[in-house]
C-alpha cells in the first residue's frame, strides 16, 4: 500500500516537472474593485510561470459544488506548447485561503488553492505591486 502510494507521488512529481516545461506563457489579468483590469501581464519566465503552474496542479477539488459570487482576484490563461488555453479564476484572501474556479465547463468545479500557493501566490503580487488585489472574505452561494 505504501509502495502504491509513493509510486503515484513520483509519478505526479515527475508529470508536474514535466508540464511546466510545456507550459509557454501564463496571462494573468488583475481585478481591482470588482473590475476586471484591461491591461493583461504575459509571464515568459520559467519561475513566474511556475507559480501558477504549482498553484493549480496542487488545489483539490471541494466535496461541494459551490459556486463563488465574489469577484475574482485574478484571470489566468495557460497557453501549452500544442496552443491550447487553459483559462482560471483564483480567489486570494488576506487570510490565507485561496480558491480557483476553471473556466473549462467539462473541468469545472470549485477548488482549494494549498495555503503553501496562497503565500507563494501573495508574495508574486506583492512583487509586482499589486496586494489590493487579495480580498478579505470570499462569499459563496446558497
Amino acid at each position: 500500500m505504501i509502495k502504491a502510494f509513493l509510486f503515484i507521488r513520483l509519478v505526479h512529481f515527475l508529470l508536474a516537472a514535466n508540464q511546466i516545461d510545456n507550459v509557454v506563457e501564463v496571462d494573468v489579468n488583475y481585478w481591482e474593485n470588482g473590475v476586471k483590469n484591461q491591461q493583461v501581464e504575459v509571464l515568459l519566465h520559467k519561475q513566474d510561470k511556475n507559480v501558477f503552474v504549482d498553484s493549480i496542479n496542487d488545489a483539490r477539488k471541494m466535496n461541494d459544488e459551490k459556486i463563488i459570487r465574489t469577484k475574482p482576484s485574478l484571470t489566468i490563461n495557460i497557453l501549452s506548447n500544442e496552443g491550447d488555453y487553459e483559462a482560471y479564476e483564483l480567489w486570494i484572501t488576506s487570510d490565507g485561503t485561496g480558491y480557483m474556479q476553471t473556466l473549462d465547463p467539462s473541468g469545472g468545479g470549485t477548488f482549494e488553492l494549498s495555503k503553501a500557493s496562497v503565500k507563494e501566490l501573495a508574495e508574486f503580487l506583492k512583487t509586482k505591486g499589486k496586494e489590493d488585489v487579495v480580498q478579505d472574505d470570499v462569499e459563496f452561494e446558497e
